[in-house]
């Protein structure tokens, strides 16, 4: 059995442990974000990204429906996005949803702007972050089946896009507003790039938000994913194309790309565009 004064110089040594583990803890935790963000902008081989672009543009993101859909057509937009943050806890949000639609703006060449509750019926996206009890009084309000309500109460944060002659014409988001901040923030990153016309999940490429079974939340766009967004607004690629269509010629855009971010760096991804605000 210790006594008093070995006790007493035991103290020292304890708290010595003590700041030792804490310290450990907070260098652990420092260079997990280090390798996050260092994987973020870590390019993917060519090959890879061909396989991603055709497999979330050409699949449906559902286990009901595995391989190519032998009908699926490139959807892209055209006309200039308008986004509307529909309530108190997506307006919440903006300065997140304007820093996304920033990137996506220059990437696909789309003017791409948020607009204010005055003017509403300029909108033709529609954000919500609501509660799972409201989600279907939304939706049926925004004229959607049960079908699409179902898909957005699974998916937790989804959208769903409407479109004419795979033009797409119209967006809505909903992301369930019981997920932490960190989620929540990574799920709005995550929607509005797939509602641009990169529908289905996959994780060929790890770094990404495509890929649903990496959890680190980040609130940016990875760079693989924006080169995916410069590809699907390449002006060689037309709204519905199909895949025997689309892919000989994504098969060239994606090599010329990688080469220009090798070269110049991402700001080699930019197209000209009006900004968001």
């Amino acid at each position: 059995m210790l006594t008093i004064r070995q006790k007493r110089k035991l103290y020292p040594t304890l708290l010595l442990v003590v700041a030792l583990a804490i310290c450990w803890q907070l260098y652990a935790q420092k260079a997990k974000e280090i390798l996050v963000d260092w994987n973020l902008d870590r390019l993917a081989s060519n090959q890879q990204l061909i396989d991603k672009f055709e497999w979330t543009v050409f699949r449906q993101d559902s286990d009901t429906q595995p391989g190519f859909l032998p009908d699926r057509r490139l959807n892209k937009w055209q006309l200039p996005i308008r986004v509307l943050l529909k309530n108190r806890e997506a307006i919440e949000y903006r300065e997140q949803v304007v820093a996304i639609l920033r990137d996506l703006s220059r990437l696909s060449g789309l003017s791409i702007q948020v607009v204010n509750g005055k003017n509403p019926q300029s909108a033709n996206v529609a954000f919500y972050m609501t509660s799972p009890e409201d989600t279907e009084v939304i939706l049926r309000a925004e004229n959607y089946s049960q079908d699409n309500i179902d898909f957005i109460e699974i998916g937790g944060c989804s959208f769903i896009t409407s479109n004419i002659n795979n033009h797409i014409q119209k967006d809505v988001i909903v992301i369930l507003n019981h997920y932490e901040d960190a989620f929540k923030k990574r799920c709005i990153v995550e929607e509005f790039t797939q509602s641009l016309g990169l529908y289905a999940d996959t994780d060929i490429i790890w770094n990404s938000v495509m890929n649903e079974k990496l959890t680190h939340p980040f609130d940016r766009l990875p760079l693989n994913d924006k080169i995916m967004v410069r590809t699907l607004y390449d002006k060689r690629l037309k709204p519905g194309m199909t895949r025997k269509e689309a892919m000989p010629i994504v098969r060239k855009i994606i090599p010329e790309l990688v080469a220009a971010v090798k070269e110049h760096g991402e700001q080699a991804l930019h197209q000209s565009s009006a900004q968001s605000n």
